[in-house]
């Protein structure tokens, strides 16, 4: 049996200063003319500073049941509040008292816990995964839709999904594995996307999560010429039925709030290269293409937006050890994304 322990604390603070009446262009530069609102990109005036506090635990424990076949079960827990201030923001007042609401702090509490069973056939040929995953989350915050004249509403959302999926990979020979996967995935809201941040954000308590049926296929090629040059590729092909796409939309001229897209139709294709032709060198590349097309409501038809159709990267790294003899380990690098 082995057992494996990860927390991490974190602490940061998030500023946004907008309270000029000049306008800028894109080099910084005031232009000739002025806004009277006094800011130049939300509606009003803002100076929020908020905190965000934040922890988070994976515990992982392994058992070998016998030579070819092991269970994993692990749990994931993580913890933020969200808490700040407004300067220049609007305040309520309540029981004679003036309130900023961004002083009210926000949580929300999230958990996934994970079965998995891991077994080897064949000669460890083949490799067949099966897992179970429980998502459940809560938060809580002002809601601001609903504060009222001496009145603080809070909101409180819970929720609890079920997840599960199914992968199989074979060796074919020392070269080459083929390899397919399913599964049914659940994607929980951040706090940004719930909480907004009360200036460029608003909030969004009706968010459900993510929900998508994702399918694989695979095969890579690895050959090795001695220990130090080898050549590899991997080709893989993906499908991902979503439902409840979380996406920015436009609501206001300066504000966004993130909403659930009904139903999204995803499929694409993926292209991995290494080489390592010297011992110091390793040249690689990665290249996506895919298509993710509204299946509901009145933009059917239409691809979401803001999410890339194409992508790549590309990259070499040089490293030498033990320059000189004298223990000195040099690396450069050189990345060009797209």
């Amino acid at each position: 049996m082995g057992l494996r322990y990860f927390g991490i604390l974190s602490f940061a603070v998030d500023k946004i200063n907008d309270n000029s009446t000049n306008i800028f262009d894109w080099r910084g530069q005031i232009l000739n003319r002025t806004n009277a609102s006094g800011s130049e990109i939300f509606g009003t005036p803002t100076a929020l500073e908020r905190e965000n506090l934040g922890t988070a635990h994976r515990l992982t424990v392994d058992f070998n049941i016998t030579d070819n076949i092991d269970f994993k079960v692990s749990d994931y827990y993580r913890y933020t509040r969200l808490k700040g201030e407004d300067a220049l923001g609007e305040r309520i007042l309540i029981e004679d008292e003036l309130i900023d609401l961004n002083t009210l702090p926000s949580t929300l509490n999230r958990n996934i816990f994970g079965a998995e069973l891991d077994a080897l056939f064949f000669e460890e040929k083949l490799n067949v995964i099966s897992f179970f995953k429980n998502y459940s989350y809560r938060a809580k915050s002002i809601d601001v839709f609903e504060v009222g004249a001496n009145r603080l509403v809070f909101n409180e959302i819970r929720n609890n999904s079920n997840g599960y999926g199914f992968a199989v990979k074979y060796q074919l020979n020392p070269s080459i594995f083929i390899r397919t996967s399913i599964e049914e995935a659940i994607r929980i809201p951040t706090e940004a996307e719930i909480f907004g941040d009360l200036a460029a954000t608003i909030p969004n308590f009706d968010l459900e999560p993510e929900e998508s049926l994702n399918w694989n296929v695979g095969v890579q090629f690895e050959k090795r010429f001695d220990t130090n040059r080898f050549f590899l590729v991997n080709v893989n092909g993906f499908v991902r039925n979503r439902e409840n796409l979380i996406r920015p939309v436009q609501v206001s001229f300066s504000r966004i709030q993130f909403r659930n897209e009904d139903v999204v139709d995803g499929k694409g294709i993926e292209l991995a290269l290494k080489v390592n032709p010297l011992k110091s060198l390793l040249l690689q590349g990665n290249f996506t293409t895919q298509s993710n097309e509204i299946d509901s409501g009145v933009d059917i038809g239409k691809q979401v937006p803001n999410i890339p159709l194409t992508f790549y990267n590309l990259g070499a790294n040089y490293e030498i050890v033990n320059l000189l003899n004298h223990g000195i380990y040099f690396q450069i690098s050189c990345t060009y994304l797209f």
